[in-house]
This record gives C-alpha cells, structure tokens and sequence, in this order.
C-alpha cells in the first residue's frame, strides 16, 4: 500500500510515461526498419542479378525515410523524457514510499532501457554489413549514405535510455 501524497510525481508520471511509451514505439519502429534493411541484405543471393541489387538499392533508400522519422520521433521523446525521469528519480530519491505512485513507469523506463540496448546493437551490425555491400555494388553504397545521419541521430538520442533503465530496474528491485 502506497502512502503519502505526491500530485507532482503523479503529474509527472502521467506525462513522461506518455513520451515513455511514445519513445518506445519509435524504437520498435527503428527495430522494424533495420530488421527489414537486414532480411533484404540477407536474402541477396551469392551472386546477384543487376535487378537483384536494384531492388535491394531502392529498398535502402526508401528506408531512409523511415528511419529520418523515426529519429525525429525518438529525439523529441527522449528530449521531453530527461526533465521529467530525473525528476521523478528525485522525489523517489527522497521518499523511497513514492516508488509505489511510479511503479508502472519505472518499468517502462526498464522497457525503453532495453529496446535501446537492442537497437544499439542492431544498428552496430547494420552499417558494417551495408558497407561491405556497398563496396561491391555502388548503387547500394549510394543508397545506403542517406541512413548515416538517422542512424547516428538514433544512437545518441538513445544513449540515456540504457541508464534510465538501469536505474529505474535498480529502484524496482530495491522497493520489492
């Protein structure tokens, strides 16, 4: 039973929880767009066909897209997110009780943690196997220079996630 009046963890659990959730989705949607980049680099035969490489070429530069809205997605999110986990970390810091009133946020945040952790590595093995693609086939290289920017947007916008995680797992543990 939680005791104790806390309106602003409450408010901010609500709101953060909301960009919480957002920013997770945006991961998932990342994770979607790699995920296709990979199978449609993996199902190249061994020796493609020009029509093979085209089609895997224009696959690559459509995902561009998706992966610069993605990004935009998660930045935003992840921007709105800082003031207020840090703020609830604070209240909980000072009033272990309040741990209650955020318990289903703290797990989100735990859930956020790991989908960063995974589509950090996903995006570590994606340019690598594009690049060696590339400099086989430059139509695929000249495809693939537009998901640079998204890609590296995306790991340094999920960089806080990981700790957010750790931390909120940390506190989740300690209340149980």
């Amino acid at each position: 039973m939680v005791r104790g009046d806390w309106p602003e963890l409450e408010y901010l659990v609500i709101g953060t929880g909301v960009r919480v959730l957002r920013a997770n989705e945006a991961a998932a949607s990342i994770s979607a767009t790699v995920q296709a980049l990979n199978e449609a680099n993996s199902a190249l035969p061994q020796q493609p066909a020009a029509a093979d490489v085209s089609k895997l070429a224009k696959m690559c530069a459509g995902q561009v897209a998706a992966l610069e809205a993605a990004a935009t997605a998660l930045e935003t999110e992840m921007a709105a997110i800082a003031p207020g986990q840090n703020r609830i970390i604070d209240i909980i810091d000072a009033d272990h009780e309040a741990t209650g009133v955020a318990e289903e946020y703290l797990g989100g945040a735990v859930s956020l943690g790991r989908a960063a952790a995974y589509v950090i590595e996903e995006l570590a093995r994606l340019p690598r196997s594009l690049e060696k693609l590339g400099r086989t086939f430059p139509m695929v290289e000249e495809a693939t220079v537009g998901l640079a920017s998204p890609i590296r947007r995306v790991l340094v916008a999920l960089e806080p996630a990981i700790g957010w995680g750790n931390r909120s797992a940390a506190i989740l543990s300690d209340w149980d």
